[in-house]
């Protein structure tokens, strides 16, 4: 059964951040506190890490995004409700339209 429901890829255009964190300073962000380390990812700011997964680095992003970079928001394509990080928006267009 096809429900239609559109793809939400976190990493879109679409899924511009708002309010006072540019992407810009979100991708030095990135650059800062995700370290490369044998298997996955660690970050510098906490210690979490990351492996085994072909998606590591897109998991430290998304811990970075939800605990370290205060006052981010993104809006819902939708019904323009605000979020803390582009999965949260996925994830909850996917349960509204699902």
């Amino acid at each position: 059964m096809d429900l239609n429901i559109p793809k939400m890829d976190p990493n879109s255009p679409k899924m511009e951040p708002n309010g006072p964190v540019s992407r810009e300073a979100i991708e030095e962000m990135f650059s800062k506190l995700m370290v490369k380390i044998e298997g996955g990812y660690s970050c510098s700011e906490c210690g979490k890490q990351t492996f085994g997964s072909k998606h590591g680095s897109s998991h430290m992003k998304r811990h970075i995004e939800a605990k370290h970079i205060p006052g981010l928001e993104f809006n819902c394509p939708h019904c323009g409700q605000t979020f803390s990080t582009r999965n949260s928006v996925a994830r909850h267009v996917i349960m509204s339209l699902g």
